[in-house]
């Protein structure tokens, strides 16, 4: 693993956790054919579900493809080393514990390669509101989507289990030219959308805005 790519990861722990996995592991407490594997058990070994969740969901492709091979390289190991008499008497040994949440982050992983992706071209600058979400929920194939109105948007927005694509980007080129509070929103739906994808790893929302386009700072460039 590069240093570029482990600081990297390194920072999406220290983004959603409260403490990082174990930083110097002792290889004394470690079989010897899984020493070379301690920097990824250092990096991926999160016993804590979502934290480990959210950083499946935001890790490079690279430490996707790294971590899926790892974790088929380790299963025979780890399986003796828990048959082994190296855990420590206590029970079970924090670099074990480490390893273990290693190999199910692996098989928790969605390989982004396997992944389908789409982008959604957002181009539409007029004043109809129904106009303008026809034009996404025909690109995004929203079911039954004849009449939109915002909660239905909403709603096909967060329910990710009949999504066709894993990774969704929705590129705004231009913005309609909505009255009221109808662009609030639609910016509010957006946030909500990016922060319920946070759970899901194995789905990815990217919002991009053009540079001339007048959005709020806190929405542009945001994904789960």
């Amino acid at each position: 693993m590069n240093d570029e790519l482990r600081e990297q990861l390194l920072g999406y722990y220290l983004e959603f956790a409260n403490s990082v996995p174990i930083k110097n592991m002792d290889p004394d407490y470690v079989p010897s054919e899984l020493r070379e594997y301690i920097p990824y058990a250092e990096l991926w070994g999160e016993s804590d579900v979502a934290i480990r969740a959210r950083l499946l969901a935001k890790a490079p492709i690279l430490a996707i493809k790294e971590l899926a091979a790892i974790g088929y390289e380790i299963e025979g190991k780890l399986s003796l080393w828990s048959a082994s008499s190296e855990i420590d008497s206590s029970g079970t040994s924090k670099e074990f514990l480490a390893f273990s949440a290693m190999k199910m982050a692996a098989e928790e992983a969605t390989p982004d390669w396997e992944r389908t992706q789409c982008t959604v071209k957002i181009d539409y600058a007029g004043g109809d509101k129904q106009e303008f979400l026809s034009q996404i929920g025909k690109q995004l194939h929203f079911p039954y989507f004849s009449y939109p109105k915002w909660e239905g948007f909403n709603d096909w927005l967060s329910s990710l289990d009949w999504f066709e694509h894993h990774i969704i980007t929705m590129d705004h080129v231009a913005l309609p030219t909505l009255s009221g509070d109808d662009l609030d929103i639609y910016y509010s739906i957006l946030k909500d959308a990016v922060e319920y994808w946070h759970f899901r790893p194995e789905h990815k929302l990217i919002l991009q805005f053009a540079p001339e386009l007048n959005v709020p700072d806190d929405l542009r460039n945001l994904k789960s």
